[in-house]
């Protein structure tokens, strides 16, 4: 079995054919989108690039693109896959706990974030994630370009997931510290977990299992490090 049987679509529903516009916005939002949001943060806190990141890009464009946003019942959970990235997911968080700092946050606004920015994060940001990858993967319909756009779709996710992180989430999100064997195996995970994502989103039809394992991590986070967004969100 071949990456492209791998990775089809396996519901007729979500069959996207995506164009050059598509290339375009997918490489602008996996290569700059990451760049505009530390620039934004660096002037303002982290209220407008986070508009401009969930917004425009994560709803928005990929609305616009797609015609839907996939929070629809999932034809499958397509258990074994699912129960495979859950055990993945729940090393990676134990991992994060044991190398997270604190940030001993007041208890208000841990709370508030761990209910609004946690599920909202969750819900969000692997919408982009799966247009980035779609927009190449199914640009091509002959099989051999078809498998070069499904491989630079997932660099191009890897790119983006780990620009995003390093230079907007990383700047004021808790920090981890490096300790063996937990940072190795928290850093190594994502390479699993986020190809993983976008198998799991083609083969259930649905964006809600996806959520269902990206909120661990957002919840885990908020609450190991007991950490508030609110004074992150605007520095003017």
């Amino acid at each position: 079995m071949d990456l492209a049987s791998t990775i089809s679509y396996r519901v007729p529903r979500l069959r996207f054919q995506a164009t050059n516009l598509d290339l375009a916005l997918a490489l602008v939002a996996a290569l700059l989108l990451p760049v505009a949001c530390m620039l934004l943060l660096d002037w303002a806190g982290a209220l407008l690039p986070l508009a401009l990141y969930y917004g425009v890009f994560c709803f928005l464009l990929v609305r616009w693109r797609k015609g839907s946003l996939d929070y629809v019942g999932p034809v499958s959970w397509v258990l074994p896959l699912f129960l495979f990235l859950l055990l993945i997911q729940v090393l990676t968080q134990i991992s994060g706990v044991m190398t997270v700092e604190p940030a001993n946050d007041p208890w208000e606004g841990v709370l508030l974030t761990l209910i609004v920015w946690a599920p909202l994060n969750a819900m969000a940001e692997q919408l982009l994630w799966v247009y980035i990858f779609d927009a190449f993967e199914t640009r091509w319909s002959e099989r051999r370009r078809r498998l070069v756009g499904g491989i630079i779709g997932i660099l191009l996710t890897l790119i983006f997931v780990g620009m995003i992180h390093a230079l907007f989430w990383g700047s004021f999100l808790p920090a981890f510290e490096s300790l063996a064997p937990w940072s190795y195996i928290f850093f190594a995970a994502q390479f699993i977990i986020t190809p993983g994502y976008l198998l799991l989103y083609r083969r259930s039809g649905s964006m809600w299992p996806i959520f269902a394992l990206h909120i661990i991590a957002d919840a885990s986070l908020v609450l190991s490090a007991q950490y508030s967004i609110i004074p992150d969100l605007w520095t003017l």
